[in-house]
């Protein structure tokens, strides 16, 4: 199954029907994305409900078992944290020192594990219901899964 020709947030992310339509879909992709996350503690995202949203969203559509993290949200810590307003991604970097290219896939995700980084000491995992984690370097972000041609 292919993502709809209808892309309405085109104007934010750039990203085009012509850009994906050759692509894998998201069923076919998941076992590249799913070792990065199962033994994660926690998924987090900028405005995480969305993003829980779309994911799920996404499993749903391919028969995939949702996964069993909790979702830490960037937006919600850093407000609370830090009394940050705006807490639009761009804002929150800028305040930690942090770069981005906002609305580029791989640079939103690597910003927004940046800033997850500096949110969670043990105290604020606990206030989540999030056992305690050891730091780890970001890894493994810039690897990709084979395109549909298969290289």
């Amino acid at each position: 199954m292919l993502p709809r020709a209808t892309f309405r947030f085109t104007h934010i992310h750039g990203i085009r029907w012509q850009d994906v339509a050759d692509q894998p879909a998201f069923g076919d992709l998941w076992i590249f994305i799913q070792p990065f996350m199962q033994d994660a503690a926690f998924l987090a995202a900028h405005n995480a409900s969305f993003d829980r949203g779309v994911l799920y969203a996404c499993c749903d559509l391919y028969g995939i078992a949702r996964p069993p993290q909790p979702f830490l949200c960037t937006v919600q810590l850093a407000c609370k944290t830090w009394n940050l307003r705006p807490t639009k991604l761009p804002n929150v970097c800028e305040y930690l020192g942090i770069e981005l290219e906002h609305h580029q896939a791989l640079s939103d995700a690597e910003a927004c594990a940046r800033v997850a980084l500096q949110l969670t000491s043990p105290k604020q995992l606990a206030r989540i219901g999030v056992e305690p984690i050891k730091r780890q370097r970001l890894h493994g972000l810039r690897d990709r899964p084979p395109d549909a041609s298969g290289t």
